[in-house]
């Protein structure tokens, strides 16, 4: 049990910093195959467009969705890493990983119970925000040219 509590604050900010920079990992891998699906969607829609013949409704229909998708496409092939708001979540994973390891110490380290409790909360609230917050920024961690913003 001395060994825990000795590492608990380690542990913890380290959790907390580490899993805020694994949700930019998934993040990027289900993307990719997202883009996989909507690649693969589109060649289907494609196919079956040039299947049907003239005239019928259906073929207009799909291939407003086929034009739609197509459109989607090439707006995101053509968006832009934003670097400042990967290093903003980057920064804040880190500070919030700094801030934890300080707050689980003192929780740890407490002689009082009341002071115990008050750090371990303010430990969850902290982790949670750090967390947060990096999922919001990798939500924004692309932007658009203006052009393609008013097409």
């Amino acid at each position: 049990m001395d060994w825990l509590t000795e590492h608990l604050p380690m542990l913890l900010s380290a959790f907390v910093a580490v899993s805020s920079a694994l949700i930019a990992v998934v993040k990027l891998f289900t993307e990719s195959s997202t883009s996989t699906r909507r690649i693969k969607r589109l060649a289907d829609l494609a196919d079956v467009y040039t299947k049907l013949p003239d005239g019928l409704e259906a073929k207009g229909s799909i291939g407003d969705t086929l034009t739609t998708e197509a459109n989607r496409m090439k707006e995101r092939t053509e968006r832009k890493v934003n670097a400042a708001n990967i290093a903003a979540a980057l920064i804040i994973a880190v500070i919030g990983g700094a801030m934890t390891f300080g707050l689980a110490s003192w929780a740890t380290s407490s002689p009082s119970a009341l002071w115990t409790v008050v750090a371990w909360v303010l430990f969850v609230i902290v982790a949670f925000f750090t967390l947060a917050l990096a999922v919001a920024g990798l939500a924004l961690m692309y932007s658009h040219d203006s052009e393609t913003e008013e097409n």
